[in-house]
């Protein structure tokens, strides 16, 4: 953006402008993706990308690229809730049940992991060797590849047996589901502020590392690593979602936000990096918890609602983490995620909890029959 002759002030707008726009099209880009086609939402979403690329590779001011960057936030709102939502019906429909959905959405997040890595170090050598522009081009292919992907996919029709309802009803029957008192409410408030902390650590990690005064040469390799976290928490989705073991991750990644206070760059991005996996492995067990207590017709648009929630909530929580590392420093302002973190493991605790208690008492049930 500043190669293009774009100040502050200008990137700042743009990025309102993308905010502002994901978190006012994601409810209604849900709701179509429940009543229409979530195969066709996908697809669109490449054709927003593959827009985004085109007209951002070749804008030279901040008209163009603004547009590229409303393209692009129109991707992001197609994009999210729907990967879980057909992994959840895919297994619904092939299957007859959803009890290997962590195993399953965890292996796809452990692939796009990977992907994240690996582009984290590539696109580095693309700006370096090639240029800028380069980048938004060679997303290009990928995007068409998806595309053609999606053309081979069969879309599972769980979703499509209650078709008919009126979109009021549609989207009353949503907002009931997601705040109806009770397990559920505990899941969307966890999932709330889990993507509140993964948003904070992603966008400030380099706060840390500026403060310290850290090469910059360093900043696309520790990028990495902290990405890599979405891999390992795929992984660790893989192997065990038991609530002890998930309540022992929650105390683990509440102990490395002290090393955040640190001023060792290694212990800074190893604390980054486990905060990080554990709030993506806890976000698959928590999707797949939320999915359990949804009906499939608005399985998206649900997903889609908690997803503005959590956007919404982060603005002022990213607003006072600003201040704050203004004011002071990011040090200080490393209690606003201690705060995040240990709000999303007392919120889960209990999510678990009852969980537990509900299977005692299966338990008990089957033992008395």
């Amino acid at each position: 953006m500043t190669t293009i002759g774009l100040n502050s002030q200008a990137i700042a707008a743009i990025i309102i402008v993308f905010t502002a726009l994901t978190l006012t099209v994601n409810v209604p880009i849900g709701i179509l993706a429940d009543r229409w086609s979530r195969k066709a939402v996908l697809m669109l979403a490449s054709c927003f990308m593959i827009t985004s690329c085109v007209v951002a590779g070749s804008s030279h001011g901040f008209g163009t690229y603004l547009i590229a960057a409303c393209f692009a936030g129109l991707f992001y709102a197609c994009y999210q809730g729907v990967y879980d939502s057909l992994t959840y019906d895919l297994l619904i429909e092939e299957m007859g049940n959803a009890k290997a959905y962590d195993h399953f959405r965890g292996k796809v997040q452990l692939y796009d992991g990977i992907a994240l890595t690996i582009v984290a170090l590539g696109s580095a050598l693309i700006a370096h060797y090639l240029h800028f522009r380069a980048a938004y081009f060679l997303t290009i292919p990928f995007s068409l590849s998806a595309l053609i992907a999606l053309c081979y996919f069969k879309e599972p029709k769980v979703h499509k047996k209650e078709v008919n309802e009126l979109v009021s009803m549609h989207i009353r029957s949503t907002f009931q589901a997601v705040f109806r008192k009770g397990e559920i409410l505990w899941v969307v408030i966890t999932l709330v502020f889990i993507s509140i902390a993964i948003k904070l650590l992603l966008d400030f990690d380099q706060l840390w590392f500026v403060a310290i005064g850290l090469p910059v040469v360093l900043y696309g390799p520790f990028d990495a690593i902290l990405l890599s976290s979405f891999t390992s928490g795929g992984f660790l989705n893989t192997k065990f979602t038991q609530g002890g073991l998930l309540i022992m991750s929650g105390c683990i990644a509440l102990l490395s936000c002290f090393c955040l206070f640190l001023h060792q760059s290694i212990l800074i991005i190893g604390a980054q990096t486990t905060i990080v996996t554990v709030m993506v492995l806890y976000s698959i067990v928590f999707e797949g918890y939320l999915h359990d207590n949804l009906a499939s017709k608005i399985r998206v648009s649900a997903a889609s609602v908690v997803s503005t929630i959590g956007g919404l909530l982060f603005l002022p929580v990213a607003y006072v983490f600003g201040r704050v590392s203004h004011q002071y420093n990011i040090f200080h302002a490393t209690w606003v995620v201690i705060v995040i973190v240990f709000m999303t493991f007392v919120a889960g605790f209990k999510v678990i909890a009852q969980k537990s208690t509900g299977r005692r008492n299966i338990n008990s049930t089957e033992k008395g029959h």
